[in-house]
Formats: C-alpha cells, structure tokens, sequence
C-alpha cells in the first residue's frame, strides 16, 4: 500500500496545495480533497507505523491505515454513517486512492477495524505527539474552557404527592359489621317514585 507520500510523488509533497494533481487521480482533485491529502500528510508523519502481519493461513487482512485514513475522511467530509462512507468510496476514486482501497471492504469489515483502532486510541497518541512536538520547550499559560451558562436546578424537582385512590369495594354481601353507604337511586327509580307521588 502506497504512503500519501508515495502518492503525491516526493518533491510534490512540497508545492504548494493547488498544485494540480490529475496525472496521479482518476477525476478533478478539489481543493477540498487537496486540504485532506495534506492534512492525512502531516498525521501520519507523526503516526507510529501500523503493520498487521499474515500468518501465510486464510485471506490476507486488511492493513489498518486505510481505515485510520476512512475514519478521518469520515469526519472531514461530514459523512455521517459507515453505510454512506461506503457508497461514497465504491463512486468517489478520488477518495478511494486516497483511503488506500483497491476493493471497498464491507460494512462489517470497516465495523471491526473501526472498533479496534478505537480501542488502541490511535488517533489519541498522534494527537499527543503533535502537540508535544509543536509546544516542545513552551510553557503553555492558558487553559481555555466553555464558560455557557446552563440552565439547571440545584436541586431535584419533588415528585407531587400522588392522591390515594379509594379502596375498591369487593362484591358480595358485607362482612360483619361492615356498614355500607345507601345506592344513589337510579333513573327507574326516580321515575317510579314520581309516578308513585302524582296517584
């Protein structure tokens, strides 16, 4: 697998980012891609080589760089799911040759390379190292913070009193001593007591 240095050919890894590009890509490279490619250049400078060994039995793997460089494109090009980078790799050649793909492996495959370089924290320790490097023999004096305000309660909000709901009374007859409240009279009833009063 080539290195993005490998890519851009030596001395043009020093032009300046318009440089045109087109005898190496298959389609017209952006400015945005040219940004990327730049960007992958100084990371994986001060990226701790990674190399996945075959043991000569099965299917040869894949190595991790391209997916460290898919997991940047990701980001960089605002792609929000892994089922989009993929479609966008199998049309994009331009991204593919800059990921490191001859064949866009599956959903699955970018799944478990995604969970592992995570797990090393990869990315993490290349950012350290880059800002080790860049603030070598500096004191640093100044630690930014978001200070917005965020509306909240100091204190749990009380949960309001449930009312007790009447105890339901059984069917049947009482129990002994069980004094029970009279039935409100229903319409028939009121009715008949009418009729009753007028003979």
């Amino acid at each position: 697998m080539k290195t993005i240095t490998e890519i851009i050919g030596g001395a043009q890894g020093l032009l300046d980012i318009t440089y045109d590009l087109q005898s190496v890509f298959e389609e017209y490279l952006t400015d945005e891609y040219k940004t990327f490619l730049q960007m992958l250049r100084v990371l994986e400078d001060a990226q701790n080589p990674l190399i996945r060994s075959y043991k000569g039995t099965g299917r040869i793997p894949y190595q991790y760089q391209p997916f460290v460089r898919s997991a940047l494109a990701k980001c960089f090009f605002k792609i929000d799911t892994t089922t989009q980078f993929i479609h966008r790799l199998q049309t994009d050649p331009n991204l593919r040759l800059l990921c490191g793909f001859k064949k866009v492996p599956g959903r699955s495959t970018f799944s478990r390379n995604f969970t592992t370089l995570s797990e090393r924290a990869i990315m993490s320790e290349t950012l350290d190292r880059l800002v080790k490097e860049a603030h070598a023999g500096q004191a640093v004096y100044h630690v930014s913070r978001d200070s917005t305000t965020i509306e909240a309660r100091e204190k749990a909000e009380k949960k309001p009193v449930k009312e007790e709901k009447e105890e339901k009374k059984g069917r049947g007859r009482p129990k002994k001593g069980e004094v029970r409240p009279p039935k409100p009279e229903t319409a028939i009833e009121k009715q008949a007591l009418k009729v009753w009063k007028i003979h």
